[in-house]
């Protein structure tokens, strides 16, 4: 049974928490299940995926963040532009398994954008480059992507492939299945071939944290929570409210 609140209202109908959590949890799941039906999550990430997510999206993320913020600074007028950017399928699981531990996400980020390039808040808080969007991708074909919205992310999603295309015009911004199933057949060919000292130096490992390695820890979980009763609104009730008796 719900617990009422203050005015009579339940958990889940007051703002205990700074977002949607049943809206959230939904589109989670709608995340994990469009990473899955294109076949994302489904592979090991290469180490070409890997270098696409830690030395280019990350730091055109920050890039952004950092225009976003020299721009609200501005007096007089401003250039909009959209709030926030919306990876390609490869990068964003990644980007998402690397902030399932968010320690050492924020740790990476204050080491790799600390001092002359991150953007700090008030107070000795620091920035972290979290995403506007944290469940929504774009593929090249959005047909099969039930995170995608056209007419919410559609701004944004042009507007990141266009500044990635500026920042880096030599690396396409989509990659297919076929190039990921090269990437990971070339990766095997490197593993065959290099000794122990190469290896380290391929090391995934960002601030002490394997991303790659999170990857396939992560990818089980659509399993948990493919039953029907996380698509219910009833039972994500009940859990919101045991979470906030929780916390």
């Amino acid at each position: 049974m719900d617990t009422p609140g203050l005015f009579g209202e339940t958990v889940a109908e007051t703002k205990h928490f700074s977002c949607d959590l049943i809206k959230e949890s939904k589109s989670h799941v709608a995340f994990l299940q469009t990473l899955h039906l294109n076949g994302i999550s489904i592979e090991r990430p290469t180490l070409k995926t890997f270098l696409r997510y830690s030395e280019l999206w990350l730091p055109l993320v920050n890039n952004h963040h950092q225009f976003i913020s020299s721009s609200n600074n501005l007096e007089g007028d401003k250039q909009e532009l959209p709030a926030g950017i919306i990876p390609p399928g490869d990068i964003a699981w990644l980007w998402h398994c690397h902030r399932l531990a968010p320690y050492r996400y924020a740790k990476y980020v204050k080491e790799t954008f600390t001092p002359s390039s991150s953007v700090k808040a008030s107070g000795d808080d620091f920035f972290v480059l979290d995403p506007k969007y944290p469940f929504v991708l774009q593929l090249e074909d959005n047909t099969t992507n039930a995170t995608f919205d056209k007419s919410k992310h559609g701004d944004a999603a042009r507007y990141t492939v266009r500044l990635w295309e500026e920042l880096y015009p030599d690396e396409p911004f989509f990659v297919g299945k076929t190039t990921r199933q090269n990437s990971s057949n070339q990766d095997q060919k490197v593993d065959d071939e290099v000794n122990v000292r190469d290896r380290d130096a391929q090391s995934t490992l960002l601030s002490g944290f394997d991303v790659i390695e999170s990857c396939e820890r992560q990818k089980a979980f659509l399993w948990q929570v493919s039953q029907t009763n996380f698509n219910d609104d009833e039972f994500l009730e009940q859990g919101v409210e045991n979470y906030y008796k929780f916390v």
